[in-house]
């Protein structure tokens, strides 16, 4: 009979299935514990243990845990603070539902963040003009290019010129700001249109040249076939 495989310390090795429900069972008791806290003190070490579930979560228990603050409608401010910064998906969720993030706030988790969480950032919709400028300030070039790329972010024309003025040597910048609908507020001859490519090939793309037939060929017709000639 085979034995069950154990982890460090030889304690039985916990099952995907029962790691996530244990997950989803301490996130239950710490949100209700978040909930009902009495002191700041208290909040803060509650929220401690919930970003630690969160860190271990998958995506889909974000989310579970996510709709689980939605039905509650008077989550603390903290925790929504605490998953705005989490995945977009989480982040989307919230946005839908009303709830929101001052900007000074995501500027202050945007400078203590890595570099996936400020990606994650530059490609949400709707991002503010203090927002979308802050990025492209400090932003690596993956940042940069996912904002410029970003159509329902808002940029200040500044930012957009210098952006453009980057493009000038960059095609990936200047093929992502292209398809901006503020592009029009560069002056003329900044951003460089590009036409799509068009391939050549002998022979292709020019009409048939119709030749006529001789008399061998029209008498090698089938008998149900005339040539008519109404000249």
């Amino acid at each position: 009979m085979a034995k069950p495989a154990t982890g460090t310390g030889g304690k039985p090795r916990l099952t995907m299935e029962e790691a996530m429900s244990i997950r989803i069972s301490r996130f239950s008791g710490a949100f209700v514990a978040a909930m009902t806290a009495r002191s700041s003190s208290t909040l803060a070490e509650i929220m401690a243990e919930i970003d630690e579930i969160l860190r271990q979560a998958c995506i889909m228990e974000r989310l579970v845990f996510t709709k689980n603050v939605l039905k509650a409608k008077a989550a603390p401010k903290a925790l929504i603070e605490r998953l705005m910064a989490d995945n977009f998906l989480v982040a989307m969720a919230l946005t839908e539902a009303g709830y929101g993030i001052e900007d000074e706030r995501l500027i202050e988790l945007l400078d203590a963040s890595d570099e996936s969480f400020r990606i994650d950032v530059a490609s949400r919709a709707g991002l503010s003009q203090a927002i979308s400028d802050y990025l492209a300030d400090i932003g690596s070039k993956e940042v940069i290019y996912r904002l410029a790329a970003n159509r329902r972010s808002h940029l200040s024309r500044e930012t957009l010129l210098d952006l453009a003025t980057q493009a000038r040597h960059d095609s990936r910048l200047e093929r992502a700001l292209a398809t901006r609908p503020d592009r029009m507020l560069l002056p003329d001859g900044v951003l460089a249109t590009h036409a799509p490519e068009k391939r050549v090939t002998a022979g292709l793309g020019k009409p048939a040249q119709r030749q006529g037939l001789t008399a061998e060929q029209k008498s090698r017709l089938p008998g149900s076939t005339k040539m008519v000639n109404y000249r």
